[in-house]
């Protein structure tokens, strides 16, 4: 595992604060992550549904159970930790998906599997988040793992519904439409000028 240092959102005072990107994750260290997860994701989305509340799509998720993946060559982890807990993490994977943008049609691409920040910085699992941008920063790094691969940053994933905003206009990524082989969730890509465009902000802001 590698360690780059990162900032992210501490939302009580609004300032970013370190953190670090950490690349490479293997199955052991996902597994205890979860176990010091579900605890907070099962009790916040029991809580909301007994008050009749939206429960966000993913609270069902066990990493536990998509771990075994990274043992793969295609698959790789990565988690971003501060105060000694990891605050996010993701799953990638560079083999059979490829990209449907012009002019890099059919082209290798890394393919975003899951992304999920910790139950504690999600609302309304918590009525007060702890951490922001975690996710921005997970995909900057799958950004930037696909220059690495000679990708061009291309990116591609399908979307849970209410992850839709976030990937549409935070991460400016391009709504290809319901994929009727994926429970019609909508299938986003990063083109690798978008790509560029992306790192370009981050780095202005």
């Amino acid at each position: 595992m590698s360690r780059i240092q990162t900032t992210i959102i501490d939302r009580a005072t609004k300032q970013p604060v370190p953190a670090w990107l950490i690349d490479n994750l293997d199955s052991d260290a996902v597994n205890t992550v979860e176990e010091a997860w579900s605890g907070t994701r099962i009790a916040g989305a029991a809580r909301l549904h007994q008050t009749g509340q939206a429960v966000p799509e993913h609270w069902h998720w066990d990493w536990r159970r998509k771990s075994a993946k990274l043992r793969l060559l295609a698959y790789r982890g990565f988690g971003i930790e501060c105060e000694d807990a990891m605050q996010g993490l993701m799953m990638t994977s560079t083999a059979k998906h490829t990209a449907r943008l012009e002019p890099d049609a059919g082209k290798p691409l890394v393919y975003i599997e899951y992304l999920e920040a910790a139950p504690w910085n999600i609302r309304p699992i918590v009525d007060e988040p702890k951490y922001g941008g975690v996710g921005i920063r997970l995909f900057e790094a799958a950004i930037r793992y696909s220059q690495a691969e000679g990708f061009h940053g291309r990116v591609g994933l399908l979307s849970l519904p209410q992850a839709d905003n976030f990937y549409a206009n935070t991460c400016g990524m391009t709504s290809l439409g319901e994929d009727s082989h994926a429970q019609d969730l909508i299938y986003f890509e990063l083109a690798r000028v978008q790509a560029e465009q992306f790192l370009l902000e981050e780095e202005e802001s």
